[in-house]
């Protein structure tokens, strides 16, 4: 089986990796074809939002609360950056 390895030399290595290349960019070229293809309706957004509902959430400094204040207030800006 090792005699099988030292068989391989670099010119074989260059060339599988060429063709792997090429095969690559062939995929890719592919891709941007279908791509171009497409009507694209809408444009896709992703939002993380981390909002902290511990017990300091549940002061009464802001009327009713503050988590019920947040929770209104994070609706609204959903609402107007999805449209």
């Amino acid at each position: 089986m090792a005699e099988k390895f030292r068989s391989i030399t670099d010119d074989d290595v260059k060339k599988l990796y060429q063709e792997n290349q090429d095969s690559l960019f062939r995929v890719k070229l592919k891709v941007d074809e279908f791509n171009r293809s497409q009507d694209r309706a809408a444009v896709i957004r992703f939002m993380t939002l981390i909002v902290d509902f511990s017990a300091a959430s549940q002061k009464q400094d802001l009327r009713p609360n503050r988590s019920v204040i947040t929770k209104a207030f994070l609706q609204d800006f959903i609402k107007e950056f999805i449209e």
